[in-house]
C-alpha cells in the first residue's frame, strides 16, 4: 500500500472512530468504513469529517455539548425514519450522506438552473431510466457473484455453455483472468452512481441577485431536497445537519420547509 493510501486509511479510521464516539448512526459509519480506498478526494469521508469537526469545536462547553446532543438526535431520528416505498434498500441516513451538498455543488447548481430553466427536462422519465439501468447493472453483478451451487445457476450455465467451444474457452479465460475483477468493481461503482444521481438536483436552484445570495438559496434548496429520502419530512433535523455540513450557512426549519414545499413535486 502506498503512503497516500495508508494515510487515507488511517484518516478514515480516525473519522469513523470519532463519529461513533459521538453516537452518530452506525449505518453511516459502516458504509464509510467499508468504502474502497482510492487516491483522491473522498466526499463521503469529507462530509463525515465536517460533522465530527463541528462536534469537536462545541464539545468543550456546556452549551456546545447541548448543540452536539441535538445534532446527534437529529441524525438518529433521520436514521429511524422509514424511507419512501420507491427508495432503494438502505438507511435514509446513508442516502443523505451520499447526496449531501458540498461547496463545489453550489456554483454549478446556479449555472445549471439558469441554463435549464424552461428547457422541459423530463425529470421523472430520466429518474425512471436511471432506476432501470441500475436494475440491469445489479442483474449483471448478481450474475458474477451468484454461488455455483444454486439451482440452475446462470453463472454456471454461462460458463458451461462458453466452454463448449474452443473460441468460447478462450473468451471465458480472457474474461476471468483479465477483466472479471475490474468489471465487478466497475458495476458496483456504476450501481452506486445510478442510485444516488437524481436529475431533479439540476433544477432546485434558481438564480437570485448576487452570487452569495444565489449560493445561499441553492444550499437551502439542496438541503431541503434531502427530504426525498424520507417518508416523513424532517425539516428541523435537516437544518441542523446542513449547518454542521457547511457552517457558513445558517438554516432554519421554516426555511427548509418553505424550500421543500416549492420543490417537492420534482421528486414525486
Amino acid at each position: 500500500m502506498t503512503a497516500d493510501k495508508l494515510e487515507l486509511v488511517e484518516r478514515r479510521k480516525e473519522v469513523v472512530r470519532r463519529w461513533q464516539d459521538y453516537g452518530l448512526p452506525n449505518s453511516v459509519a459502516t458504509v464509510v468504513a467499508r468504502r474502497r480506498t482510492r487516491i483522491g478526494r473522498d466526499l463521503w469521508l469529507d462530509r463525515c469529517e465536517r460533522q465530527v469537526e463541528w462536534c469537536d469545536q462545541r464539545a468543550g462547553s456546556v452549551e456546545g455539548r447541548k448543540q452536539v446532543e441535538m445534532l446527534v438526535k437529529a441524525w438518529s431520528l433521520i436514521d429511524r425514519t422509514p424511507a419512501p416505498a420507491s427508495a432503494i434498500d438502505r438507511s435514509p441516513a446513508v442516502s443523505i450522506l451520499l447526496t449531501m451538498p458540498d461547496t463545489d455543488d453550489l456554483e454549478w447548481a446556479v449555472q445549471e438552473a439558469d441554463r435549464l430553466r424552461g428547457d422541459g427536462v423530463r425529470i421523472k422519465a430520466r429518474r425512471a431510466y436511471y432506476s432501470r439501468l441500475a436494475g440491469h447493472a445489479r442483474g449483471l453483478a448478481e450474475l458474477l457473484e451468484r454461488p455455483f451451487d444454486t439451482p440452475d445457476c446462470p453463472r454456471r450455465n454461462l460458463e458451461r455453455d462458453a466452454l463448449a467451444t474452443q473460441a468460447g474457452r478462450v473468451r471465458h479465460a480472457d474474461f476471468v483472468d483479465h477483466h472479471e475483477k475490474a468489471v465487478k468493481a466497475g458495476l458496483a461503482s456504476l450501481i452506486d452512481l445510478l442510485q444516488t444521481t437524481d436529475p431533479a438536483d439540476r433544477m432546485v436552484s434558481p438564480h437570485h441577485g448576487k452570487p452569495e445570495e444565489a449560493h445561499r438559496i441553492a444550499y437551502v434548496r439542496k438541503v431541503a431536497s434531502l427530504n426525498r429520502h424520507l417518508s416523513i419530512a424532517r425539516h428541523a433535523q435537516l437544518a441542523r445537519i446542513g449547518m454542521a455540513n457547511l457552517v457558513k450557512y445558517t438554516l432554519t426549519r421554516d426555511a427548509i420547509r418553505r424550500a421543500w414545499e416549492e420543490i417537492a413535486d420534482q421528486f414525486r
